[in-house]
């Protein structure tokens, strides 16, 4: 089943710090939503252009600092957002401030907006929240909602049967040196694996080119690691899906991101198009705008 995203309105996400707003975006990213978190107020009208001008949904959560903004003024600022963009839905995430209270003791994390008092910077930005609360076209208590139950919730608004919904795996290769993928939930490190590079040959070319794939597979290692791999993935990617994810990006690295993360990303590629059928696999090799030369992908 694939969502029809360019039939699908977009949505303001708001609520306490700690009521879930973090898990709530993580289930409309995976949904193919657009996900902003800690979007300033002002900068809500840009970002719902910006989407529209991809063609796919928003999910934005404002960053409302009771510190630095009035109910009222958020209130009037939220209205006027409502009436200029008809469409829009809010989705409020309300949880109890003693909720909220364990929530944050339990992890050792701070509020962000605590001075003195945690219990007060909880209370005081309440304050502001049960004053938007009107705005709400959707509502969900997560004070006894599990992560899993709220993105199940999520799924209902926006009239997804998880059930139906493909496994999307997305496979990208990267270069350690220029940073690891930030959304990747598997990270990968190929540069145990003999290096190309070092070889003036193959120092041109790329994983996708046949002489680099066969220099690479020509040390047994490689076999023996991909055949772990492999036993991994099919082991953990059913696990996920069991567990009502959805999508999962998968990182492989090495150190420039044009040898072996590239034909390591292919050939797992090929395995899992085997392996599972019924999954869409993407490949992204992130880095090949620093290659040599652009071959065409395969």
């Amino acid at each position: 089943m694939a969502i029809a995203l360019n039939e699908s309105p977009s949505f303001l996400v708001y609520g306490p710090h700690g009521s879930g707003l973090t898990t709530a975006l993580q289930a409309f990213r995976e949904f193919g939503y657009m996900t902003v978190s800690g979007a300033a107020l002002n900068g809500l009208e840009q970002l719902l252009a910006m989407a529209q001008a991809e063609n796919r949904p928003a999910a934005l959560s404002p960053e409302i600092n009771p510190q630095r903004v009035s109910p009222e003024e958020a209130l009037s600022q939220l209205k006027s957002l409502k009436v200029t963009h008809p469409d829009l839905k809010f989705l409020y995430l309300s949880t109890p401030s003693e909720v909220l209270l364990q929530r944050f003791s339990a992890s050792e994390k701070s509020h962000p907006y605590e001075k003195d008092s945690r219990l007060s910077a909880i209370d005081h930005e309440q304050m502001v929240f049960s004053a938007l609360k009107t705005l709400s076209d959707y509502h969900i208590d997560t004070s006894t909602t599990s992560s899993r139950e709220l993105r199940h919730k999520i799924a209902k608004i926006l009239k997804i049967d998880l059930a139906l919904m493909p496994m999307v795996v997305t496979l990208a290769s990267f270069g350690f040196k220029h940073g690891v993928p930030s959304d990747a939930e598997m990270v990968f490190d190929m540069r145990f694996l003999p290096n190309p590079f070092y070889d003036e040959r193959l120092r041109p070319q790329t994983g996708l080119d046949q002489d680099v794939k066969d220099y690479i597979f020509s040390f047994p290692e490689t076999e023996v690691f991909l055949t772990h791999w492999q036993n991994l993935l099919a082991h953990s990617l059913p696990l996920y899906q069991k567990q009502g994810k959805t999508r999962i990006t998968i990182g492989i690295g090495c150190t420039g991101g044009q040898h072996r993360s590239v034909a390591m990303t292919m050939a797992i590629s090929e395995f899992l198009k085997q392996a599972f059928p019924d999954y869409q696999v993407h490949v992204v090799h992130r880095e090949q705008h620093h290659w040599p030369k652009q071959p065409a992908l395969q």
